[in-house]
């Protein structure tokens, strides 16, 4: 059980239908409600303590410490991934997570990824680097104004959004 767990919480996080885990800041996950444990195939008790590295499919466990770090760069990441099940099936899931929901904490919740959310990498699915936000297209990683030219024919100009503005004279 996590710090300051109240009763009420603890039975909250345990009923709700959308799997929760909750991992520190070294991506070990601290804790799983029920719907985690069944979407996984393990018991809390080896979900708890296990890496994120250890959960995902063997072709992606190189990328999870970049990977890792770019979601707690940027506070948020959305997506799919595969996992590895205990009896070596594979299962494709889809996840919204925040970082640091509570100082040195970070919940994702997960579901199995269903139609049309399914996807194989094809043109459906565009996979932009977490840490430098450019975009594969073929063998090549390319800045999303590179890409966006070569993919679809446009001219790109830059601009300066209102609260990146802000930021940049306040700095001053």
């Amino acid at each position: 059980m996590l710090p300051n767990d109240t009763p009420y919480l603890r039975a909250l996080f345990e009923i709700l239908p959308v799997a929760v885990l909750l991992a520190d800041d070294k991506a070990h996950y601290v804790d799983a409600n029920a719907a985690a444990c069944s979407l996984f195939e393990r018991p809390r008790e080896a979900l708890v303590g296990a890496h994120v590295s250890e959960i995902v499919a063997p072709g992606q466990t190189a990328a999870v410490d970049v990977q890792w770090a770019a979601f707690v760069r940027d506070g948020e990441q959305s997506g799919l991934f595969d996992i590895r099940l205990p009896g070596g099936d594979m299962r494709r899931i889809q996840f919204h997570a925040r970082a640091n929901f509570v100082p040195g904490l970070h919940v994702s919740f997960m579901s199995l990824a269903t139609a049309p959310d399914v996807r194989t990498p094809s043109e459906k699915l565009l996979t932009m680097c977490a840490w430098t936000k450019r975009v594969r297209l073929g063998d090549e990683w390319l800045s999303i104004e590179r890409y966006l030219a070569r993919a679809h024919g446009l001219e790109i100009s830059h601009g300066i959004a209102p609260d990146a503005f802000e930021k940049f004279l306040g700095q001053h």
